[in-house]
């Protein structure tokens, strides 16, 4: 576990088999490390977030590295933009299924949810009987455990994400060739060795757009959750039940984003 109290960083990994790099993916392909100052600078602080990716020595293994690890990122985006477009799908349609009497399409109201929505009913349903134990659809107690295990590590990795300062070093071979610090508001102090060329150049731009578009898409994820467990809060109206719809709502992301990735792979 990162603890809040120390810096933490994180480190261009496309082999991770971290249970997060698939399923809240962004910074899947990253893997959470404790790194030494790439340059003359202070120790990192508990205010910046650390980004490193270590390229080849060779060229044209460099390029084709950090491609890899844009293909990565923008398959994220569309990964993300699917989980939002079937929650917000699934928040319009809940009323019709909650108050059918009412629903002014009554196919919209008979018609069954697809998994994983289905599976999202199921526990918000069981969240509106405050005399039964919770249990996500019929799996019980170890789906639970699981669903409580993602929903740490989840918290555990976009806690740093909030840190006003992303700091990216790119480093090919073995020599660091820049450093970039940038603030929420895009202020950009780079520190860059006296041996950078334009390419190299070029590769450590690239290096900082994909260190703050794999932040941009984890703060993306943790917003859609946020917003549409008040949104569904509202629609089930039971607090006994509202502490049970944060990992409900976590776990369908969950298994959107795993669905729409296992979909690219085959594609």
């Amino acid at each position: 576990m990162i603890g809040e109290s120390a810096p933490t960083a994180f480190i261009l990994d496309l082999s991770t088999s971290a249970d997060l790099q698939g399923a809240l993916s962004g910074l899947g392909i990253w893997a959470a490390t404790t790194l030494e100052p790439a340059f003359d600078t202070p120790v990192a602080s508990p205010v910046e977030l650390r980004f490193q990716l270590d390229l080849p020595a060779n060229p044209v293994a460099a390029r084709e590295r950090l491609a890899a690890a844009e293909a990565c990122a923008r398959n994220s985006e569309q990964m993300v933009m699917e989980a939002e477009s079937r929650l917000e799908a699934f928040i319009q349609r809940a009323p019709a299924f909650l108050h059918p009497e009412q629903a002014f399409d009554l196919n919209a109201a008979a018609a069954p949810w697809p998994a994983p929505e289905a599976d999202l009913w199921d526990a918000l349903v069981a969240t509106q009987d405050a005399s039964v134990s919770f249990h996500l659809g019929s799996e019980g107690r170890a789906v639970r455990q699981e669903i409580n295990r993602l929903a740490e590590q989840f918290i555990e990795r976009v806690r740093p994400l909030t840190r006003p300062k992303v700091v990216v070093v790119t480093k090919v071979g073995t020599e660091a060739l820049a450093q970039s610090s940038v603030g929420w508001n895009g202020d950009t102090v780079s520190i860059v060795s006296p041996a950078i060329g334009p390419t190299a150049g070029a590769l450590h731009r690239r290096s900082v757009a994909l260190a703050l578009a794999s932040r941009a898409c984890w703060i993306r994820v943790t917003t859609l959750i946020a917003g549409s467990i008040l949104k569904l809060a509202a629609l089930f109206a039971n607090p006994a039940g509202w502490g049970f719809i944060p990992v409900a709502v976590l776990r369908f992301v969950h298994q959107v984003l795993e669905e729409v990735q296992e979909r690219q792979r085959a594609e």
